[in-house]
């Protein structure tokens, strides 16, 4: 369970679900994956107030895609319109998820929750 213990971290449900046919990632890869998991929930509980969290670890052929999707508040993706940098850690997720090959992608708009989705290749 590399997310498992993430939802024990933040008092607000976190359904978590794996699909496909799981296959080893690189640590550094499957470290950043973790940092990027516990990123997006903290993120959706602080500033989203949701009544729940979903986290999917969806395994294919070649792509690992971690989704992590909250029905909370939302807010407006446009940086400028950010109040005190809340979503600053959006860069970090970025960063570390295309650090390892992978595609960052990101859905919301006030109102109607957040989805994340960092997408890793697999290697080999």
């Amino acid at each position: 369970g590399m997310i498992a213990q993430v939802g024990k971290e933040f008092h607000t449900p976190v359904d978590y679900k794996v699909t496909g046919a799981p296959f080893p990632l690189s640590y550094p890869a499957a470290h950043d994956l973790l940092m990027v998991a516990r990123e997006a929930v903290s993120n959706a509980v602080l500033h989203g107030s949701p009544s729940r969290v979903e986290v999917t670890l969806a395994y294919s052929h070649d792509h690992l895609t971690l989704r992590v999707f909250d029905d909370g508040c939302g807010f407006d993706p446009d940086p400028r319109e950010r109040q005190q940098g809340h979503h600053f850690g959006l860069r970090g997720m970025r960063e570390r998820t295309e650090r390892s090959g992978g595609a960052f992608r990101l859905q919301t708009t006030p109102g109607n929750g957040v989805s994340i989705e960092a997408e890793l290749p697999r290697k080999g």
